[in-house]
Parts: structure tokens; C-alpha cells; sequence
């Protein structure tokens, strides 16, 4: 009987190993692929974002290159090449009109 009782007693110590080595694999597995899963969306993010960055550089090199063309289109030189092919008149004379002080006092009174 003593043998039995120790025979049973190893085969519940066997059991109690069995079912923590189970558990102790399955943690691993799933922490190891839990760690997988979060690398490869982590280097998905690293990807987009430097992709972003580079668009944002494109961008900004596009809106550099519209300013000076706009700079330039604005400029005086650019502006008196085409004035002679609008066919406007010069204007040679300008003549102000001037009020006196007092009229503007008085519009400011009533």
C-alpha cells in the first residue's frame, strides 16, 4: 500500500508539472507573439512617418519654388516687360484736390 500511495502521489506531482509547463508555453507564445505584433506595427508607423516627412519636405520645396515665382512675376521688372503689350496711356500730370481744415471741422460737428 505504501508503494501504491507513493506511485499515486508521483502522478500528481507529474500532473501539477505537466499543467504548469503547459501554462508557462502558452504564456510565452502568447507574449512572443504579442511582442511581434507590436514590433511590426511599430516599424509600420516608423515607415508612414518617414514618408510623411518626406512629403512635408516635397511640399515645402514646392511652395519655396511658388513664392520666388510669384516674387518674381510681381517684381518691377517683370511687371514693366509687360505693361507696353496691355496698351494703357501714361500718365504725365496728377492734379490733387485739397480741402481746407475748416470743412473738415465742420463735417465733423454736425
Amino acid at each position: 500500500m505504501g508503494e501504491k500511495l507513493k506511485k499515486e502521489k508521483q502522478k500528481k506531482i507529474n500532473l501539477n508539472w505537466k499543467i504548469i509547463n503547459r501554462l508557462l508555453f502558452a504564456l510565452v507564445f502568447f507574449f512572443g507573439a504579442s511582442y511581434l505584433i507590436g514590433v511590426n506595427d511599430l516599424s509600420i508607423k516608423t515607415i508612414v512617418l518617414q514618408r510623411q516627412k518626406i512629403k512635408i519636405f516635397e511640399l515645402k520645396n514646392v511652395i519655396a519654388d511658388l513664392d520666388l515665382q510669384a516674387m518674381s512675376l510681381g517684381s518691377y521688372t517683370s511687371v514693366s516687360q509687360r505693361l507696353p503689350g496691355l496698351s494703357l496711356v501714361k500718365v504725365d500730370k496728377v492734379e490733387y484736390v485739397a480741402g481746407t481744415p475748416a470743412v473738415a471741422i465742420n463735417k465733423l460737428n454736425r
